[in-house]
């Protein structure tokens, strides 16, 4: 829970604070303030400010819905589908400010001074996309340690006593005498010589008994 509502955070942050920075009306009728752009980011970027100021508020909503206990899986993709969203929105910035050019209210310094407000921003989100694969990980590992624990519980449970495990194993060493056996009496149906050749007669008939060194 603790990892969502600070993904949420450091997103609000880099939106509201260190990009609307050069934003006019952000939260209405977003208008970039970076000097002189190419048009179609300066488009981009403003469609996405106008997307972003929605979608925090939908994921403010979710969490204010989320219980202390969980379960929080689908929260967490959620988190991170929207600080992707938050990431992409800083590369399309970026790009834009690597192009800009000042303008009479925007000088070059401003420009450069963006730059790495946006790249310092980038690394937070990198460290709260880190910490939700981190909880979503260590999930994965508790729910699939329950699922371990409680079969174990359950076969526990079924009441396999030491008594019943002996006699198990008494059964499977019983069985492997009996098989034993068998292999030692199919073995005396075979007839063999000492050397090779080929069988051109055999005398003795199905049934028969054969005295050893006996021509068959």
């Amino acid at each position: 829970h603790d990892e969502i509502e600070d993904a949420y955070r450091s997103a609000e942050d880099t939106v509201r604070n260190t990009v609307d920075a050069f934003i006019s009306n952000p939260r209405t009728n977003p208008q970039l303030n970076v000097g002189n752009v190419p048009l179609q980011l300066e488009i981009d970027i403003e469609a996405q400010r106008t997307m972003l100021e929605g979608l925090l508020r939908d994921w403010n909503t979710e969490i204010m819905a989320l219980s202390a206990e969980g379960p929080h899986a689908s929260a967490v993709v959620s988190a991170q589908s929207n600080l992707a969203k938050v990431v992409t929105f800083l590369v399309t910035i970026n790009a834009a400010l690597n192009q800009a050019v000042p303008s009479v209210s925007v000088t070059q310094s401003d420009i450069s001074g963006y730059i790495v407000e946006i790249g310092a921003a980038r690394t937070a989100l990198n460290t709260s996309v880190s910490a939700l694969t981190s909880a979503q990980t260590a999930d994965r590992n508790a729910a699939t340690a329950l699922t371990s624990s409680e079969r174990a519980l359950a076969l526990k449970k079924a009441g396999a006593t030491p008594e019943d495990i002996e006699a198990q194993e008494a059964q499977i060493r019983v069985a492997e005498a009996s098989l034993e056996d068998a292999r030692a009496q199919l073995r005396k149906t075979i007839v063999s010589a000492p050397f090779t050749g080929t069988v051109t007669a055999v005398d003795a008939k199905v049934g028969s008994i054969v005295a050893g060194n006996t021509n068959a």
